[in-house]
Order: structure tokens, then sequence, then C-alpha cells
């Protein structure tokens, strides 16, 4: 050239090989500068080799990034990696864990889960905490928040049926229980002459009787609406039986 240079003696990278022109002997005419070589963190790549080449220029995972920048060196091959940020250059989604809660990027349903949470390892929500699942109407999620209470609200739903249900069997027991009175139609009764009421009066029927054997002989006995047992007496008097036994003319 101008400067009586030839091609062969060219060492454009300053790597010390000369050849960068001619790429012989120079195989990586390209080298990074010394700067960035001798800099402490990529030191462990050491020094140019005797072919011009050096190892934090290359990029084994084949996603262009030079290993020196590459903060994941083993991506899989074909996948998108980072080329902006320093911090994650050279790394793919299913590298990275933005939340750190164990999921990776690639099928972190939720990457934005909060700190020190338990999250869902496996199915539709994985990588979600609980509350971010019950914000989406996840069934699973409340049933793992509520099925407690629900379980609770079944038993005792259950023991009061059960209680309802005692009460009303024990109830139809006592009705079952009422001793019925003995009409003994077989036997002939004395018979007397009755005493005539006089003229435009008719006899008065007491209110209340003390048990059955005060009622009007004849009739029979009947259930109200209500369950309470009713004496109907020939005349078509009705008569109600009190707890203690005792009959009211209705």
């Amino acid at each position: 050239d101008e400067f009586g240079c030839s091609a062969a003696e060219y060492d454009w990278d300053n790597d010390g090989i000369i050849g960068d022109v001619i790429m012989s002997p120079d195989a990586c005419p390209n080298t990074s500068s010394g700067e960035i070589r001798m800099m402490p963190e990529y030191t462990s790549f050491g020094a140019v080799d005797a072919i011009g080449c050096w190892l934090g220029d290359g990029d084994s995972d084949s996603d262009s990034i030079l290993a020196y920048l590459d903060m994941c060196p083993e991506t899989d091959l074909g996948l998108d990696v980072n080329e902006e940020d320093s911090e994650i250059m050279g790394c793919a989604d299913n590298q990275l864990d933005f939340d750190s809660d164990g999921i990776m990027n690639d099928v972190d349903v939720c990457p934005d889960s909060a700190a020190n949470e338990e999250v869902q390892t496996e199915g539709e929500r994985v990588g979600c905490t609980l509350e971010q699942r019950l914000s989406m109407g996840d069934f699973d999620a409340q049933m793992e928040a509520y099925g407690l209470f629900i379980g609770i609200g079944a038993v005792v739903i259950i023991a009061l049926l059960g209680a309802i249900g005692f009460f009303l069997l024990k109830s139809d027991d006592n009705v079952g229980s009422i001793p019925a009175m003995p009409l003994d139609y077989g036997t002939k009764m004395r018979e007397s002459s009755p005493l005539q009421p006089p003229p435009g009066f008719a006899p008065v029927q007491p209110v209340t009787v003390a048990d059955y054997t005060g009622l009007p002989g004849g009739g029979h006995y009947d259930q109200a609406y209500d369950g309470a047992t009713i004496y109907i007496a020939p005349d078509s008097s009705q008569w109600r039986m009190n707890a203690d036994g005792s009959f009211t003319r209705m």
C-alpha cells in the first residue's frame, strides 16, 4: 500500500496476530478489543490463541450473542433470546424466572407473582398464587380457599335436619301413645229414667272434664289438623284433649 505494507502485515483487531486482510494466519479478524479482553469479568476466557481467536468471541449455543456477553450460554437451538438487557443477554424465556417462583417464564401463566408466595406447579394456572387463581375464577382455588367452611356448613345443615327429623319422630310416637278410651259397647248401661229439663231449657254440658271418663259415651276419636286428639260425641260436640289428659269442649 502507500505505506509500504503488504496485506499480510495488517492487524486491524490489535490481537497481535497479523493477516487480518487476507485472513491468514489470523482466523478471527474481528476479535474483540484488548480493552474488553482485559476486563476482570472476561479474563476467564483467556488470551488470544495462535490463530488470532478469543474464546469470548465464540457462540457455543448459536444464538448470535458473543460468549462474553451471553448470560445463558447453553440456550436451546432456535429459541428467541434477549438482545437488549445486558443482565439477561442471550437468555430465552425457558431460562428466565422474573418472579422467582420456580416456574420459568415460558410456562408461567402469572409471571408477576408476589415474592415468597406458594404457586401452582401444574395445571392451567401454573405459576399463579391462590389469590391470583381466585381472581381468575378458578374452581379448584375456590375449593382450596373456602372448602373448609363449606364442609362445616354442610355438617351443620345435616345435623339440623337430623334433629328436626328426630323431633318429628318423637312427636309421632307421642301421638301414638295416647291411651285409647275404653268403649265397651257390650256392657248394658243401667236403665233409668233420665231427668227431663224444664220446657224451653237445654241441658248444660260442662266445659272441661278431668279425663276421658267424663266424656259423653258413644263417641269416637279423631285428629285435628295440628295433630291434637279430638273426641267427637254422638251429639256432634267436639272435645280437645289437653296435655294433662283433660278434655275441653270446643
